[in-house]
């Protein structure tokens, strides 16, 4: 289902997505508890000439006591440039049950029925300002088991559009109404 044919269909899409974004670990694994939980955000954005991956992890892996962070970057534009920024654990925030994710510079928001992206990499020239807004109802999975794994939680929405800007070195790209 998209949001291209009424009104009423984009307000469906943003209670339904509003209802489902959020940080999936539980309360206390943002603690320094060292539970085992893995939280992957991915983004891409197709705009003309340009390219954009981003990708915003924290991890709570066996044996660490405290969250890792991590946020990768990469854009395509006469080629592929980007990096990965760890984020050390006193500059990393947030909370099971929303989307409010930050590390360092870097942020990823829901409000107001959209994602709001900032990307600002340590070593590499490449700045991200982003906002992306669903047009579809997202495709949810929670507590997937497999084996003797932890349970999974997936969402995806397959169809956002992106606004903003993405600067690459000394050039600077307008994104408008890009898929996402």
């Amino acid at each position: 289902m998209t949001a291209a044919g009424s009104a009423a269909t984009q307000a469906l899409v943003d209670q339904v997505v509003r209802q489902s974004v959020h940080l999936r670990g539980p309360r206390r694994c943002w603690g320094d508890l060292g539970l085992t939980h893995k939280e992957w955000l991915h983004f891409t954005v197709h705009a003309p000439d340009l390219d954009v991956v981003v990708n915003f992890s924290v991890s709570h892996e066996g044996g660490r006591d405290r969250p890792v962070g991590r946020v990768g970057c990469l854009v395509r534009h006469d080629g592929w440039h980007g990096d990965i920024d760890t984020c050390p654990r006193k500059s990393l925030s947030g909370r099971s049950g929303e989307l409010n994710l930050r590390m360092a510079e870097n942020s990823v928001r829901f409000r107001d029925g959209g994602f709001d992206i900032k990307v600002r990499l340590v070593e590499q020239p490449i700045e991200v300002i982003l906002r992306l807004e669903p047009r579809a109802l997202p495709s949810q999975i929670n507590n997937f088991q497999i084996g003797d794994a932890p349970a999974l939680n997936w969402l995806v929405l397959p169809r956002l559009e992106a606004c903003g800007w993405v600067t690459l070195g000394s050039q600077q790209f307008t994104v408008e109404r890009a898929p996402a």
